[in-house]
């Protein structure tokens, strides 16, 4: 089984993931810049801006079984992955943010169950689960 670590090492759970909150928050604190690190070995799927989510980054992550997406929301800038790059467990991917529609500094995290499909955006939504159960405690 794939062991993830945790994106954050400071700021704790504020929201968890259930009902429409499709993903785990963390933060909420006076630090915008901390640093996000990737969960596993994978590589940079997506990286982008929207008006909701603001400045973020999909990370593909191979399993035994085939693939999970985590996702990376309200960073504070464009995150310096590009798309296609590898990156490293525990590499830092970005910083934590109050980009979009968010009301604090926080990274909303998400991550997919296993499944073979390509990503695309929708993916994030239709195949989230609970990512917590499967995170270390941190770097």
């Amino acid at each position: 089984m794939t062991k993830f670590l945790c994106p954050m090492t400071d700021g704790g759970i504020t929201k968890q993931f259930g009902g429409s909150h499709w993903g785990v928050d963390y933060g909420w604190v006076k630090t915008i810049n901390a640093p996000v690190m990737a969960i596993a070995d994978g590589v940079v799927v997506d990286n982008f801006y929207s008006a909701s989510c603001g400045y973020s980054l999909v990370i593909k992550h191979p399993t035994e079984k085939g693939w999970r997406f985590a996702t990376f929301i309200h960073l504070n800038k464009a995150a310096e992955p590009k798309i296609g790059d590898n990156v490293k467990q525990g590499d830092v991917v970005g910083y934590r943010g109050n980009t979009g529609k968010s009301n604090g500094p926080h990274l909303h995290f998400g991550l997919t169950s296993e499944t073979k499909k390509e990503y695309y955006w929708n993916i994030v939504k239709e195949l989230a689960i609970n990512p917590h159960p499967l995170m270390c405690k941190s770097a």
